[in-house]
């Protein structure tokens, strides 16, 4: 296997405004996600809990305009840290939800140790276990995260009928490793 950093975003002047009006991150997540969500067929009720843990699993973005997001993440390639997707494997549609923490001073350490703190309060939920995770997370960490080599990142997912489901994702390469 051959690990490569991600190459570097341009800094440029990135538009993810929908409306003229300005509009929080969080907010416009929260829209996407509902509109995907009733595009596969999820029930209301689907859709208002999954809206609720979405909300507290990116609550750093709550505040934060979408025309403010400075720190590019490699989730997505226009640098934007949530990246959605559906899942068309039987018996239905799933649709998820890929994102970065985002730390309190925007910076790689902070989302790594945003990442961490998020994985730990997840364990909160008596149906989420983070047993393996810890016993391998040392490996995966580094002091001083280098661009283009994110540590941790995070995914929920929700079917019809289904509790949600969250992935971590872990970089081999943190390390800088070939």
């Amino acid at each position: 296997m051959f690990c490569t950093a991600l190459p570097a975003h341009p800094e440029q002047e990135r538009n993810r405004t929908v409306s003229s009006s300005p509009q929080f991150a969080l907010d416009f997540i929260a829209g996407k996600w509902a509109e995907l969500c009733g595009e596969v067929g999820l029930t209301e009720t689907d859709v208002k809990e999954s809206d609720a843990e979405l909300r507290h699993l990116l609550t750093p973005l709550g505040d934060v305009l979408m025309r403010d997001i400075q720190t590019p993440s490699y989730i997505a390639d226009d640098g934007f840290p949530v990246e959605a997707s559906i899942s068309w494997t039987p018996p239905s549609p799933e649709v998820r939800l890929m994102f970065e923490s985002v730390g309190g001073t925007g910076n790689l350490r902070a989302a790594q140790d945003a990442g961490r703190a998020l994985t730990r309060e997840l364990a909160a939920d008596p149906e989420v276990s983070i047993d393996r995770y810890l016993a391998i997370e040392e490996l995966f960490l580094s002091a001083l995260p280098a661009s283009g080599q994110p540590t941790i990142w995070h995914a929920m997912a929700r079917r019809q009928g289904s509790p949600t489901r969250y992935k971590i994702y872990l970089n081999p390469c943190a390390f800088g490793g070939r």
